[in-house]
């Protein structure tokens, strides 16, 4: 038994194990790919890696900018629109008056309406005319016609409608708290002054002038067009000073207030210059009107009346140029305001009377 064993034991020892294939440890052997030739081979990309931004990021702040940009638009325009309404007033009518007429029909009526001016203390309404050469008066409350005068006294016309005061050119006038008139009469270069019964008061000589405006104690202003000065004088023609010089490109229009400050407005500069009696700028603005053309202005109760015919507009402001109201008109033209706070006008449209009201509250 043991030997049998051995034998089969040995018999085992002799059988031929089978052949194992050889593995690799990266896996079963391939043929190899040989590189083409290094002038075949193709020359590799480099590729730059991308700067390190944020798309997302920078589109907010694009879309925060925008958004931005048309909130203030928005905020912008809601503002103006709603200063603009606070600004905004109109005018009701409360009486027309005068007429105009053409030759030879020209006793009571008028053609080229000038300054306007209000005499207070005989509840009277006065206009220069200077293309019929005369002075007119309305009475304030019926608005009805009461005279045309001229130096020689009651305006005269002949048969064929032309004026009998030839010697007589006025071109601008104011009143004071008497009631006298003053006008610049353009052709023979002097002021005369009328009394409250149409009577020629007095007259003197003055440099060539276009514009005067008189005080409520009767200073007088005259603007030197020569030197471009403003010439105060005395109610009887005495030069008091002279001032201004230095401040104006091109003097327009005068007006003054109740404390007899002067209000001039300069058309190069376009701005509206204050100054008090003894001579001296105490304010100065521009109204932002353009374009800034024909005018008038007024002064009363701390405003100052700008009538700006090209644009349409009554603009009425503080003295210190803060806009109260910005009215539309027709045709705004020269411009007086009695002591009721009732605007009165002369332009081609005729003579009226309005109030003022605020149209947005």
């Amino acid at each position: 038994m043991a030997k049998s064993k051995k034998a089969s034991t040995a018999a085992v020892s002799k059988k031929k194990k089978p052949l194992r294939k050889s593995v690799s440890p990266a896996g079963p052997l391939r043929a190899k790919k040989m590189p083409p030739p290094a002038a075949l081979q193709p020359t590799p990309e480099i590729i730059q890696p991308a700067p390190q931004t944020s798309g997302n990021s920078r589109n907010w702040l694009w879309a925060l900018l925008i958004v931005g940009i048309i909130a203030l638009i928005g905020v912008e325009v809601t503002l103006s629109v709603k200063t603009k309404m606070s600004y905004q007033g109109k005018v009701t009518s409360v009486l027309y008056f005068g007429e105009r007429g053409e030759l030879p029909d020209k006793l009571g009526k008028f053609w080229g309406a000038g300054r306007v001016r209000i005499d207070e203390a005989h509840k009277r309404f006065c206009m220069v005319e200077s293309m019929f050469n005369k002075i007119m008066y309305w009475d304030l409350e019926t608005g009805k016609h009461i005279i045309d005068i001229d130096k020689n006294g009651p305006h005269k016309i002949d048969a064929q409608g032309r004026s009998q005061s030839k010697d007589f050119s006025p071109i601008n006038g104011d009143i004071d708290q008497e009631g006298n008139v003053y006008v610049i009469d353009k052709n023979l270069g002097e002021v005369s002054v009328f009394s409250p019964d149409f009577k020629l008061k007095t007259s003197w000589k003055v440099p060539a002038s276009d514009k005067i405006a008189v005080t409520k104690t009767g200073l007088v202003y005259v603007l030197d067009v020569r030197t471009m000065e403003i010439v105060q004088y005395n109610a009887v023609g005495q030069e008091q000073k002279r001032f201004g010089r230095d401040h104006f490109g091109n003097p327009r229009q005068f007006a003054v207030d109740e404390a007899g400050n002067l209000f001039v407005t300069d058309l190069d500069q376009k701005k509206v210059l204050g100054f008090s009696p003894d001579g001296k700028l105490f304010t100065s603005f521009s109204p932002s009107v353009r374009p800034f053309g024909d005018h008038d202005i007024f002064a009363k109760d701390g405003k100052i009346y700008l009538s700006m015919y090209d644009v349409k507009r009554l603009f009425v402001f503080s003295l210190k140029g803060k806009l109260i109201w910005d009215i539309l008109l027709p045709y705004p033209g020269t411009i007086a305001v009695d002591g009721n706070g009732l605007l009165y006008l002369a332009g081609p449209g005729g003579l009226g009377t309005f109030r003022i009201e605020k149209q947005f509250r």
